[in-house]
């Protein structure tokens, strides 16, 4: 997975999903001349989507897949610390993730609003909005 800032394209958040050995996360700032591995405290899970705030670059979002652990995870640092806001969401795996530019609070230092949508293998759905 990766996910391109469109506020600066030379930063970049990519994703890996090894067969044998644990997936990572990385970022780079300068295009990718070099990579920093941000997985930092994310769980041994396959990342399989990543969106970049329209407004901050610095806040970032990984999916993860699996069962056991959170599922949507958030960053507001590039990497250096992540959040899990998977809440109430079911211990389903996830797949992707949209952050709606037009949600993004403009002119302020503030993550952006998104909705998480879960189908469960009941066809439940469940909605959570986070911001």
């Amino acid at each position: 997975s990766m996910a391109i800032s469109t506020s600066s394209p030379d930063v970049v958040y990519a994703a890996t999903a090894p067969v044998h050995s644990r997936a990572r996360v990385f970022v780079t700032t300068d295009g990718g001349a070099s990579w920093a591995n941000i997985t930092g405290t994310l769980p041994d899970r396959y990342p399989v989507d990543l969106a970049v705030d329209p407004a901050d670059d610095s806040i970032a979002y990984a999916v993860m897949s699996g069962f056991g652990s959170g599922h949507l995870f958030r960053t507001t640092d590039r990497g250096g610390s992540w959040t899990d806001l998977s809440g109430t969401l079911p211990d389903v795996p996830s797949s992707a993730i949209a952050v709606d530019p037009e949600a993004v609070p403009r002119g302020i230092n503030s993550p952006a609003r998104i909705a998480i949508i879960a189908i469960t293998t009941s066809n439940s759905i469940k909605v959570n909005a986070r911001k």
